[in-house]
């Protein structure tokens, strides 16, 4: 879904069944009619908001818990809306398709427009090449970029614009020989001393991204193959790390801006925790059959803030000052926003989770919305 303006063009990808269509799933997404708006000029920048796992039934759940059954969500006044099918390949025959996906795969086909196999972090099946990324092209095109994501930054779906790696399981410099006793394989290829560029947070690091806002604090708390913390190769790189919702507010804009300063904020060990959980945290539950046959009614528990939040900031907190981070960018500037534990509160059983989630996408579009 897309909406249009002079200066920036918003684009709202949904994305359903393990990261794989846009905005719907199947064989019914691919024969929808698309819409495109009128344009008048050129838009110079672009904002890309992701859902990660996000189908039309989580939406609805979203939409009527937050604004009633005849409500809107934000994205839903776009006046563009699309889908899209996208494949996912065997790694070992590219030429077959495989029809169970994960978000790296998914994100992969999103950022680089390459199909790929499941795991692949912006690189191709069988041949382990790099796709240049959308992110990849904003800058050599001389714009400004920023990644904001509830995930961790190293995770898949922020990771697939931001850098190439084998498997997305290479976060930090200790998974790259493989963790969990082997149950999530490495990818000894893409270490530095054999001719690689290293794990995600090490690329994250070294890289010319202006702004990147997430969590992912435990992957550059660790030091590379030479020994030198992660954490201090971004300060040398031109990062200013940040780790609380203070601390972004407090970032001069005007100053960072005028220095060519970067901003790396890490507002948790990995994944954030979501802005809303279950009063008392209560989540959901199997349906229950009582004596007399039928179902019996579930508890009935509402959406609250969650504790476990604390002082980070929102997603829409985090994507207003990116784009006050990217704004003077006389070239325009390229941002992904990521709404990532849709799919993993969803998978967990998590209502208020998931619909917080929801709420914190929507929120992020409409600052954006302002912006434009």
């Amino acid at each position: 879904m897309t909406s249009q303006g002079p200066q920036t063009v918003l684009v709202s990808l949904l994305l359903g069944c393990l990261g794989l269509p846009i905005g719907g799933c199947g064989p019914q997404a691919a024969g929808r009619q698309a819409t495109a708006p009128a344009t008048a000029s050129r838009a110079k920048s672009a904002i890309l908001f992701i859902g990660d796992g996000v189908d039309d039934h989580q939406l609805t759940i979203g939409r009527n818990y937050l604004a009633g059954a005849d409500g809107e969500l934000a994205f839903d006044r776009f006046p563009g809306r699309a889908a899209a099918k996208v494949l996912t390949v065997l790694e070992d025959d590219p030429k077959t398709v495989e029809y169970v996906a994960d978000s790296a795969s998914g994100g992969t086909a999103l950022s680089t427009g390459v199909v790929t196999s499941r795991g692949r972090i912006a690189t191709r099946a069988g041949t382990d090449e790099d796709i240049p990324t959308i992110l990849e092209l904003a800058e050599r095109a001389g714009k400004r970029t920023g990644i904001v994501t509830t995930a961790s930054v190293t995770d898949a779906t922020p990771a697939c614009f931001v850098a190439h790696a084998r498997i997305r399981y290479c976060e930090g410099p200790k998974d790259m020989l493989g963790t969990l006793g082997g149950l999530r394989p490495g990818c000894p290829q893409d270490l530095v001393a054999n001719g690689g560029p290293g794990s995600i947070a090490e690329q994250i690091a070294r890289s010319g991204i202006e702004v990147v806002l997430g969590g992912g604090f435990g992957f550059f708390d660790q030091a590379n193959e030479a020994g030198e913390s992660l954490l201090d190769v971004a300060a040398k790189n031109g990062y200013s790390v940040v780790r609380n919702a203070d601390e972004l507010t407090a970032v001069d804009t005007a100053a960072t801006a005028k220095s060519g300063g970067k901003v790396l904020g890490l507002f948790g060990a990995s994944t954030l925790p979501t802005e809303w959980a279950g009063d008392g945290g209560k989540t959901s539950k199997p349906v229950e059959i009582g004596a007399d046959n039928k179902p019996v009614e579930p508890e009935v528990f509402a959406c609250v803030p969650n504790p476990d939040f604390g002082t980070r900031p929102t997603l829409e907190a985090m994507t207003r000052k990116a784009l006050e981070l990217l704004e003077p960018a006389a070239d325009g500037f390229f941002l992904m926003v990521e709404s990532a534990s849709i799919d993993k509160q969803a998978h967990a059983g998590n209502p208020c989770g998931e619909i917080g989630e929801i709420r914190a996408l929507d929120d992020a579009v409409k600052a954006a919305l302002e912006y434009q």
